[in-house]
């Protein structure tokens, strides 16, 4: 999960910055955003690599977040 949502985004993102900012028509820019989102996707999965080896781990992280918005309402 730590691996596979992280490239799911960046696969998703990565197609939305080449429809909307390719690099023929936006060189700098679509430079730069191409950039930022390897950034961003290689931060996100150290975030998750930290969860999951100094911390409860991805699923069980997520299941508490789940049943603490349901406590919430209740």
């Amino acid at each position: 999960m730590g691996i596979v949502l992280p490239i799911h985004a960046y696969m998703g993102f990565g197609q939305s910055l080449t429809d909307y900012f390719h690099t023929r028509r936006w060189p700098v820019v679509g430079r730069v955003l191409k950039y930022a989102l390897m950034a961003i996707t290689g931060l996100s999965m150290f975030g998750a690599w930290r969860i999951n080896t100094t911390d409860v781990g991805l699923t069980n992280y997520f299941a508490r977040l789940w049943n603490a918005n349901k406590q919430k309402k209740e």
